[in-house]
């Protein structure tokens, strides 16, 4: 099963195919306490009940145990509410613009880098590149270089959201 689930969600053709025949014959499966949601308005409607579907039941013991708090894998508390007061007064909607402007930029900065080759991994050289030169002009966090502080957010993410098995490699 485990090799089977492997090979389904590593190609996205055959991850759409799974998700279109869900979405057409068990829109909503429930495995054991994992529920997988397909359409549009179930998951809107699961969304708008975060106090029934909660975050930190899959990810607070992982972010406990990795000693690193973060507000994506709390659910409504204390701590919580004042996380989410500090990240509303650190930006604002009147830094949307400069925001905009950032990532046109260094998105711009990234085809073009490209342009030489004809092509461009989205991912690589285009997503993360833009998000971390975004995040290191706005708030002023580049790290050591680049490489180094892309590196550290891909471990971060993984270890916090994606590190099911609990692994440390």
């Amino acid at each position: 099963f485990k090799q089977l689930l492997s090979a389904i969600t590593g190609s996205p053709s055959l991850l759409r195919a799974a998700f279109w025949l869900l979405r057409k014959i068990r829109p909503v499966l429930i495995l054991g306490k994992t529920a997988v949601v397909t359409r549009y308005h179930d998951i809107i409607d699961v969304l708008k009940r975060d106090e029934v579907f909660t975050i930190a039941q899959i990810n607070g013991a992982r972010m406990d145990g990795a000693h690193a708090p973060f507000i994506l894998g709390w659910d409504r508390s204390t701590p919580y509410d004042r996380e989410v007061g500090i990240l509303r007064r650190a930006v604002g909607p009147s830094d949307l613009v400069a925001l905009r402007a950032l990532v046109e930029r260094h998105g711009e900065d990234a085809i073009n880098a490209a342009r030489g080759t004809g092509r461009i991994d989205l991912v690589g050289s285009l997503s993360r590149v833009v998000a971390m030169r975004t995040v290191a002009e706005f708030f002023g966090t580049p790290g050591p270089n680049e490489q180094t502080m892309m590196r550290w957010m891909r471990v971060l993410f993984y270890q916090l959201f994606l590190n099911r098995s609990n692994d440390v490699n």
